[in-house]
């Protein structure tokens, strides 16, 4: 199946009802995938996020994990959700390892600044500060504040929101965020 396919399919389906009736829908829909085909890990891991929107923290846990094992193209990575539904279930320990290895990719260049943002928003959600400081501000280690513009303005705006959180000064990354934000108004 074409990935513009999956992702026109997957966007009905996103219109269709509550989280509970998505989640019949994908339910049947992945019955018609064999395993590592296109479009089965993006099915695989947008169940996972119904499941997660439903509160079966398992379901997602295991939707996510079989995205993973798939190993088909997905728009974000599945390890992602994985790390929102250990957090939501509590499973610190396997969110730390899953974190340490999400930073492995990271540095490989196996996932990029959207996951990381991502990352970040799931981190200070569960209120884990530090951490979501850290992932917002990969995406700018190798951009200098004067240089923001060609940066995602969510990891920008997240970065500077955490940094308020902790009380933390501005830096060169907030100040050329500020600029920006009235740059912006200005328009």
């Amino acid at each position: 199946m074409d990935m513009k396919d999956v992702d026109a399919e997957l966007a009905h389906i996103g219109t269709a009802g509550t989280p509970a009736k998505r989640v019949a829908v994908l339910r049947r829909r992945l019955e018609d995938f064999e395993h590592g085909e296109d479009g089965r890990a993006e099915f695989l891991t947008a169940l996972a996020g119904e499941l997660h929107l439903v509160g079966d923290f398992a379901g997602a846990r295991e939707a996510s994990l079989a995205a993973i094992e798939d190993g088909g193209p997905t728009e974000l990575d599945p390890r992602c959700g994985l790390l929102m539904s250990e957090l939501e279930a509590g499973e610190d320990d396997r969110a730390d390892a899953l974190l340490a290895e999400m930073l492995v990719r990271v540095r490989s260049g196996l996932i990029g600044g959207v996951e990381c943002e991502w990352i970040a928003s799931t981190l200070e959600e569960a209120g884990r500060l530090r951490q979501a400081l850290r992932w917002f501000t990969l995406p700018l280690l190798d951009v200098h504040p004067d240089d923001v513009e060609d940066v995602d303005m969510r990891a920008l705006n997240g970065r500077y929101r955490v940094r308020r959180a902790l009380g933390m000064p501005l830096d060169g990354y907030d100040l050329a965020r500020d600029e920006w934000v009235a740059l912006e108004g200005d328009a």
